[in-house]
């Protein structure tokens, strides 16, 4: 079985931005800095997460036969893929 990494449901400019988040972390001069970074990557695994979830749904209701020809459902696909 496969691990999970979140950061695989990222684009390449978000997994870049991570990268850069990282080296950051790394280099962090206050308790302050520090937590902030860690924040925003946990936005970032929050998101791949949330992606993640969405595919599965996505593949749940295509195996059912379910149409995503409607627009709500677009649209709904629309407001997860945007960051």
């Amino acid at each position: 079985m496969s691990k999970f990494r979140p950061f695989d449901y990222l684009t390449e400019s978000e997994k870049n931005e991570v990268l850069s988040y990282e080296a950051k972390l790394q280099n962090s001069k206050s308790v302050k800095e520090f937590i902030e970074i860690e924040r925003i990557l946990k936005d970032y695994r929050s998101l791949g997460i949330a992606r993640r979830h969405f595919k599965e749904m996505e593949n749940i209701l295509k195996s059912a036969g379910d149409s995503d020809d409607d627009e709500e459902s677009s649209n709904y696909r629309t407001m997860i893929k945007v960051k």
